[in-house]
Formats: C-alpha cells, sequence, structure tokens
C-alpha cells in the first residue's frame, strides 16, 4: 500500500489515497466513503476532487444509498458539486436499465449547464442511450453491464460484455463504442487490433479519427515510422478533427514535419 499512497500523494490528500485503497485495491465502498466522510475539511485538495471520487464510489455500488448520496450532491450550494451529481444520477439511471430517464436527466444537464465540466460527457451518453433504444435492449443492456463492471473495476468482465456486443449485434450503433471501450480496456497489442478495426469497419463513425490518434500514440515508442504513418492517415482522412493541432503536434515531436506526405500545417 505504500506504493500506492506515494503515487497518489500529490493529488488527492492523504484521506484521499485511503479511500481509493479502500475502493480500487480493496474493493471496500463502504469502507472508502467512511474514510471520505471522516477526513472531510482536512484533505489540502479542492472539495470537488473529493467529491468526484465519492460519486465514482456511490454509482459502483449502485441501489438506495448511491441514490440518496448522489441526490445530496446534486442539490449542494456549490454549482459544480450539483452538476457532477445530476450527472452521476444520470449515469445510475443508465447503470440501473432506466433508459429513458438516464436520457431525461442527462440531457437536461446538458442542455440546461453547457459549461459544466460534465456537460460535453453526459451529451455524449444521452445521445447513445437514445440512439440505441429504438434497436431493443439487446445491446444497450451489454453495454450498461460493460459500464457498470468497469466503474467496479472488473475489467475482465468488462471486456466480455463488450465483446458479445459487438459479435452479437454488430449493426448496433453501440457497436462502435464497445469496440472503443474494449481497447481502452486492453493490453496494447489487443487494443491495436481493436482500434485498427473500428477504423477499417466504421470509418465514418465519429470514434474513428479517435481511434487513429490512439493507434499511432501507442506505436510512438515502439515503431515511429508506423506512428507518423498513422498520423498523416489521420491528418489527409479526417482533416476537420477537432483535435487536429494537438495530432500536427505529436507528429512533430517525431521530427517528421518535413515529411512530403503530410499536409500544409495551415490546411484542413
Amino acid at each position: 500500500l505504500c506504493l500506492v499512497y506515494c503515487k497518489l500523494g500529490d493529488t488527492v490528500g492523504r484521506g484521499g489515497i485511503k479511500a481509493l485503497v479502500y475502493f480500487e485495491d480493496l474493493g471496500k465502498g463502504a469502507e472508502a466513503l467512511a474514510e471520505l466522510s471522516s477526513a472531510s475539511g482536512q484533505m489540502d485538495v479542492p472539495r470537488i476532487e473529493m467529491e468526484e471520487l465519492r460519486a465514482r464510489i456511490l454509482l459502483a455500488s449502485g441501489g438506495p444509498a448511491a441514490a440518496a448520496g448522489l441526490g445530496r450532491m446534486a442539490a449542494d450550494a456549490d454549482s459544480n458539486v450539483a452538476h457532477l451529481g445530476r450527472y452521476h444520477l444520470g449515469r445510475l439511471a443508465f447503470l440501473a436499465g432506466r433508459y429513458e430517464e438516464a436520457v431525461k436527466t442527462l440531457s437536461d444537464l446538458a442542455e440546461r449547464h453547457p459549461s459544466s465540466p460534465w456537460a460535453n460527457d453526459a451529451l455524449e451518453l444521452a445521445m447513445e442511450v437514445k440512439g440505441a433504444l429504438p434497436e431493443g435492449p439487446g445491446a444497450l443492456d451489454l453495454y450498461r453491464v460493460a459500464t457498470l463492471a468497469e466503474a467496479r473495476g472488473e475489467r475482465p468482465a468488462a471486456i466480455d460484455s463488450l465483446a458479445a456486443l459487438e459479435r452479437r449485434f454488430p449493426e448496433s450503433s453501440l457497436a462502435p463504442r464497445a469496440i472503443y471501450m474494449k481497447a481502452s480496456l486492453e493490453d496494447a497489442a489487443e487494443a491495436r487490433a481493436d482500434l485498427a478495426r473500428l477504423v477499417e469497419r466504421h470509418p465514418v463513425h465519429e470514434l474513428a479519427p479517435r481511434a487513429l490518434e490512439r493507434l499511432a500514440g501507442l506505436a510512438e515508442r515502439e515503431d515511429p515510422a508506423d506512428a507518423l504513418s498513422q498520423y498523416v492517415a489521420l491528418m489527409e482522412r479526417y482533416p476537420e478533427y477537432p483535435f487536429m493541432e494537438r495530432v500536427r503536434e505529436r507528429y512533430a515531436a517525431l521530427g517528421k514535419t518535413a515529411d512530403p506526405a503530410a499536409p500544409e500545417k495551415g490546411s484542413r
């Protein structure tokens, strides 16, 4: 546990470290929440960071206690804490299979508080759920199970559910999301295979350029030449990618800014 304490000490404080160890390493959500409560006001970090951890723990635990705890956060006088609570109430509804309630809660947050740090994530999940509802519950249920498993730190179970979603519902609107999420949970070799398959099978999906960027990032250390080719492909295929400047910076960092295959810096 000492190694964990040392690694996390600069970001969450001693009370937060103990809560993280209880939650992530020992799987003891109740003890983690108790530690956060006992250390409240004694941690030399912004309150919102502690509330983010509290929300994660509540979300993973589920049930009435989670709803009550997140409800208190949603009613907090601090608007940031309140928005965080509403976002996770929407996620809690999704994880409980109350899909229409989840869409409404998440959409309301995104529409009423667009400047909130959680507005984009709320809108993204709301659109994913809303788009998949007409397909029936099959793919959504597998996606929900995978998301809950991930929240609880059960990575193999999450990967299995995502693989089942892609296998059983390859035409679902959630299939590209399942591949992308699965890649984020896997080791590098498996992740590269999934990301490449996403780009190949769903080239016009919004996740395709993100998958290409991740592919390039994974290749930078082991195969810089391949990373360069991935960055060039990203610049050529998806010139409107919102994070193109970041892509160009990574490309430049590899020392190939003059490569004739790369688009001109001012092009879009």
